[in-house]
Formats: structure tokens, sequence, C-alpha cells
């Protein structure tokens, strides 16, 4: 017999997994998607991930000009993927706030 507080255990359980696993494909599909190389290619760079904070007078834009690289398409692409990353819907960022940034380096 399961009670109400099992139940609503279980269920913030399964939500936690959920959100979880869309995070991780939401990363990996970044991933692939912006990779450029050529075969005949090399690239010594390698994707990393960090997490940095909001400070104040920062927007999308400035915190997407410290990281883009040639890698991704263009500035508003990877403005796009940041985005998509942290599940903004919009542009607006706060200050005290920490962003998930993808980059190559």
């Amino acid at each position: 017999m399961l009670y109400k507080s099992d139940y609503n255990y279980r269920a913030r359980r399964v939500l936690l997994i959920c959100a979880s696993v869309m995070f991780a494909s939401v990363l990996l599909f970044c991933i692939v998607k912006n990779v450029k190389a050529s075969p005949n290619e090399t690239s010594l760079r390698t994707f990393h991930c960090d997490s940095v904070l909001i400070e104040a007078n920062d927007s999308l834009w400035t915190i997407a000009s410290r990281y883009f690289t040639d890698e991704y398409e263009d500035m508003n692409n990877y403005i796009k993927i940041l985005k998509e990353a942290n599940g903004l819907k919009s542009d607006t960022i706060h200050e005290g706030c920490y962003l998930t940034v993808p980059f190559y380096r």
C-alpha cells in the first residue's frame, strides 16, 4: 500500500530523472549539431561546459562573445544554443544566477 508521501516522493524523483535526461539530451544535441570539422581536418580543440556567474550588465550577447569560437555557425546560433542549454525562452538573464556555457577550447 502506497501512502500519499510515498507517491509524492516517487513523483518528484521521476520528475528529477526526466529533467536530467532532458538536459543531457539537449547538451548532446548541441555537441553533435555544432561539430564542423571535415574528415581531413584534425582539431585539437575539445568540448567543455562551464557554469558562469552572471554579473551586473551581463547579457547573453556579452557572455557568448567571451566563449564563441569557429566551431559554432555564428553568434546568433551560439546564443540560441546557450538558451537551449539553460532552458531559457527569452534573452533575459539575472545577475547572481548561473548560466551553463558550452564551448570549445
